[in-house]
């Protein structure tokens, strides 16, 4: 579990940089590129600093294909929340994109025999409520698109495929696929925003781009041990959820927000939510010995 809980705390400081940046008026898209490149350059260091100077062709190469691929799959989840964003409005957007985390759960079951109990399940049903009332409600379901439905699959892909690596790769090349993996979101995402990271680039984004990037990094890493010794449920539905009412908080505590009665209500069939993963997770465990 501490993997699980590291992973919410770097995760919570992502969104809390890009308030910050978003009151510095600084350009998201400039931010995304420069975050992908210093996520990329973190990665490789944790590489170099486990490296034990050996290396298996085969899992070279699937770091190297797998993350290449991977780091498309990232851009293209980014790119159809942006394209959502404008078609759809920022709730819905960030509702579908919360959602996505179903895929992992659901494709991890099928696929991996992912451990499935009543508890989880409850804990899923509760979770999902939660992240739909704190978005807006069950109106917020209505109206699908193209590309809610494109970020709704990619969002969850993305997350996938971490779950394949952590399935057949050893950790010792986790530095380097995380490498390929942001180093290709990258370069797409200086291609595809090349003109508006010329026009708004500046000094001061460097510093919130290695303030994003290294947590991204980080929580990529954490998930993906994370996925080693917990149910893929159980790590994406308690990182969503947790990572949300961290957020709120700090967003009331420091940047002066206000809770609104849906939020408080969000809030406590969040916290039983997490109580049913984590009890669920604890009743796995004692399976497992017995």
């Amino acid at each position: 579990m501490i993997y699980l809980l590291f992973a919410i705390l770097v995760s919570t400081a992502i969104p809390i940089v890009f308030k910050i940046a978003h009151h510095s008026k600084l350009s998201e898209k400039v931010l995304i590129t420069l975050n992908y490149f210093f996520g990329a350059f973190a990665s490789l260091f944790y590489f170099i600093l486990n490296f034990k100077g050996n290396i298996d062709i085969r899992s070279l190469l699937i770091c190297i294909l797998f993350g290449l691929i991977t780091g498309v799959v990232y851009f293209l989840a980014l790119i159809f929340y942006h394209k959502s964003i404008v078609s759809s409005g920022a709730s819905k957007s960030a509702l579908f994109m919360k959602l996505s985390m179903l895929i992992p759960i659901i494709l991890s079951i099928i696929v991996f025999n992912d451990p499935i109990t009543l508890l989880l399940i409850f804990g899923i049903i509760l979770a999902i409520i939660s992240i739909v009332i704190i978005n807006g409600g069950f109106n917020q379901l209505k109206g699908l698109t193209i590309s809610l439905m494109l970020l709704f699959t990619f969002g969850g892909l993305a997350d996938f495929c971490n779950k394949i690596f952590e399935q057949y790769v050893s950790n010792d090349y986790l530095g380097l696929f995380l490498f390929f993996v942001f180093f290709s979101a990258f370069i797409a995402s200086a291609v595809k925003f090349r003109r508006q990271f010329i026009k708004h680039f500046h000094k001061k984004d460097i510093l919130f781009g290695l303030f994003l990037g290294v947590p991204n990094s980080l929580s990529s890493f954490f998930i993906i041990h994370s996925l080693r010794v917990l149910p893929a449920s159980v790590t994406f539905v308690t990182l969503n959820i947790a990572t949300i009412l961290l957020v709120t908080l700090i967003s009331v505590l420091f940047f002066e927000e206000t809770l609104k009665k849906r939020d408080i209500i969000a809030f406590i069939i969040s916290i039983v939510a997490i109580y049913f993963m984590i009890n669920s997770e604890l009743k796995l465990l004692e399976l497992f010995v017995l």
